[in-house]
């Protein structure tokens, strides 16, 4: 749970996720369940295997918004609460594995990274290439904004 302060205001926190979900054919009711049952406004999702590049609502008025390639292969996604989905600034579309969505939340804007690492196994270049992309979204983000990022780094040991 992050904890959000300002100046002369209250503090308010905001619950964030991530979940590796395999994929997202037929697990937009569950994972909506979830996240209502356990209080998390924003979920983050790899491995969606969707195609293309778009948003849907789940029901409950949660709302997903999500990067996929041509092929049913990887994925990214954010998934965010009724309370937040109006109030999506920007959403970058960077690969099927790196996706922010800019939300306003309060007074400022957070950045919500979704990201799936390449797996054990993939060429070091891919690898190399995926770090190199996280990079320069993350560096694109102003200071002043709040960078979240959640994913799949299970692979984290093949980048040593």
């Amino acid at each position: 749970r992050n904890k959000v302060k300002g100046p002369g205001r209250n503090v308010k926190s905001m619950r964030v996720g991530s979940w590796n979900v395999g994929t997202m054919a037929g697990r937009g009711r569950e994972l909506v369940e979830t996240m209502a049952r356990r209080k998390v406004e924003i979920l983050c999702v790899q491995e969606t295997k969707w195609k293309g590049n778009s948003s849907r609502h789940l029901g409950e008025g949660y709302k997903i918004i999500y990067a996929g390639k041509s092929t049913k292969m990887n994925g990214v996604g954010v998934i965010v609460c009724k309370d937040l989905a109006d109030k999506i600034v920007r959403v970058v579309r960077h690969s099927d594995r790196i996706i922010n969505v800019q939300v306003a939340f309060e007074s400022r804007l957070w950045n919500i990274i979704s990201v799936y690492t390449p797996q054990v196994g993939r060429p070091q270049e891919e690898k190399d290439s995926f770090l190199e992309d996280l990079e320069e979204v993350v560096s694109r983000i102003p200071g002043n904004e709040m960078v979240v990022i959640g994913g799949d780094f299970n692979a984290r040991r093949a980048y040593s």
